[in-house]
């Protein structure tokens, strides 16, 4: 069977396109591979065996990519990596992978990229989300709406939902929303973090009692990430007793800097920018506890989670979303809202039981173990596409049988005629419903 696989792929400063890498070789055992991005420079091939083409010009893209079986889209909230994506899914239908639930920003970032781009914007509001969407957009736009409430009211994934052929989302919590959005099959499966057999064993963690390091990694910038809130709670140690190391994405950072100068962290607080795969797991390695808080939640999965999960290392987590679905034992949880004393508390707790704290870390890494492999992932794919694939032909059967028999009312006036053609049309459609 042939697969479309159209998302971001390496080098891309996303963990999207590392999930496509780790699980390519599973994938590969079961379907004939072909990824498909809209990055200018990329390896021809993504792993042995599965190749990765250009989808820039359409010329060339859908007489391919047209042939294939199945055809999945990878959808994530950053216009930079998204924006191609989102705009093939809504014109070409196929099954849409959901990273994060609220897209508005992605919509709005691929809009104001063109010409009259906050018109279109609003014009696409107005359509997939109606007046009182738009109304909200202008509200915004005056300066009467706080932008981040205005993200939070419009999740603006109508219109990719409705037209999906088939819905997979990594997060459970979103399935309930999308069933309001659109017919088509969903799926829940567990983000994948690679092949069973990449998944290390167990390292054994200790902590002297003295220096406890702190980790905190991705896109830092979105004030969701609550980085502020945990500057903050750092400055409540001594500079003995906590460092905190941050890599990944700042963008604003002269902000930062302004941050750390306020709370007096410039000997507490390093930033070291994106690192390469060994030395993310070098730092990983040696840090103590990380630090993964999402408020709100744009109903995305974690791969940092994964990550951490991946080297036994406990983490903290926002108690909403999906991370309000996690299992207590794997993780350290923090109220929405009271960010400053939940990290703050971690911290006590950790520094007066590590072993506790390290608990947490082997019980992430046993869960990540039983439901995260991307061998797991494969087949549970290979199932639902074909589940997608039978409700495609059923939605796309209903408008054909009408313009059928449209056609044959019209065309054909000798009743024994029609009376046959009816009975092949009937035929051929229900073949393609069958399941």
């Amino acid at each position: 069977m042939r697969l479309n696989w159209f998302g971001p792929v390496p080098p891309a400063r996303t963990a999207i396109a590392d999930v496509a890498r780790r699980v390519a070789p599973a994938l590969r055992e079961r379907f004939d591979l072909t990824v498909w991005t809209d990055a200018e420079e990329f390896d021809p091939f993504l792993v042995d065996g599965v190749p990765v083409r250009s989808c820039r010009q359409p010329e060339t893209l859908w007489p391919e990519a047209n042939f294939a079986d199945y055809t999945l889209y990878h959808i994530g909230n950053d216009a930079r990596f998204h924006a191609t994506y989102a705009e093939l899914c809504e014109s070409h239908r196929g099954v849409v992978v959901f990273h994060d639930f609220n897209l508005l920003e992605l919509h709005r970032e691929r809009f104001l990229a063109q010409e009259n781009g906050q018109q279109l914007f609003e014009r696409y509001v107005l359509q997939r989300e109606g007046p009182e969407a738009f109304e909200m957009v202008r509200r915004q736009k005056e300066g009467e709406l706080p932008f981040p409430e205005m993200v939070e009211a419009i999740p603006l994934i109508r219109g990719m939902a409705a037209n999906a052929t088939g819905v997979i989302s990594f997060n459970p919590s979103m399935i309930r929303k999308l069933r309001e959005l659109t017919r088509a099959p969903l799926l829940y499966c567990p983000l994948p973090v690679g092949p069973e057999a990449e998944i290390p064993e167990p390292p054994r963690r200790s902590f002297d009692g003295r220096l406890l390091e702190l980790v905190m990694f991705g896109f830092l910038n979105s004030p969701n990430r609550r980085l502020e809130e945990v500057l903050k709670a750092v400055a409540a140690f001594e500079a003995h007793q906590v460092r905190l190391t941050l890599f990944g994405h700042i963008e604003e950072r002269e902000a930062f800097e302004v941050l750390l100068r306020q709370y007096d962290l410039n000997d507490r607080v390093v930033f070291r920018g994106f690192l390469s795969g060994a030395e993310m797991e070098e730092v990983l390695r040696s840090a103590h506890l990380a630090i993964n808080l999402r408020n709100p939640s744009r109903g995305e999965s974690s791969d940092a989670l994964l990550q951490a999960w991946k080297h036994s290392l406990p983490m903290l987590v926002t108690d909403t979303g999906y991370y309000a679905t996690l299992p207590e034992e794997t993780v350290f949880k923090a109220k929405p809202g009271d960010e400053v004393r939940a990290v703050r508390e971690a911290v006590t707790a950790f520094r007066d039981n590590p072993e506790a704290g390290f608990a947490k870390g082997m019980a992430g890494n046993a869960h990540l173990r039983r439901h995260h492999s991307a061998e797991a992932f494969a087949e549970t794919l290979e199932n639902f596409l074909q589940e997608a694939e039978a409700y495609r032909l059923r939605s796309f059967a209903a408008p054909c049988s009408r313009r059928m028999g449209r056609v044959v009312r019209e065309d054909f006036p000798e009743a024994s005629v029609r009376r046959h053609l009816r009975e092949r049309v009937a035929s051929e459609l229900s073949r393609w419903m069958r399941d």
